[in-house]
């Protein structure tokens, strides 16, 4: 029974922690900030082959995910 409990509350955060990504994501678009292709984000095209480097997104999410979670952590220790 105890299991079950923590695996519902497993899904619940994982389904805000989904809807909070999706929210940002949305919000960045509508400031014009297109995850995908920021300048430095590389795209090769040849005629059978495609390849995406996001670079710059890749370190953009990084930076906000580490941020969260430090956000996070800071919290926890005053509640």
């Amino acid at each position: 029974m105890i299991l079950l409990e923590y695996l519902e509350k497993l899904l619940i955060r994982i389904g805000l922690v989904c809807i909070t990504v999706a929210l940002v994501l949305f919000l960045l678009r509508r400031v014009g900030l297109n995850f995908g292709r920021l300048p430095g984000d590389v795209h090769i095209n040849l005629s059978n082959f495609e390849l995406w480097l996001p670079i710059t997104s890749g370190l953009i999410v990084s930076v906000i995910i580490t941020g969260a979670l430090w956000l996070w952590r800071v919290i926890r220790r005053f509640l």
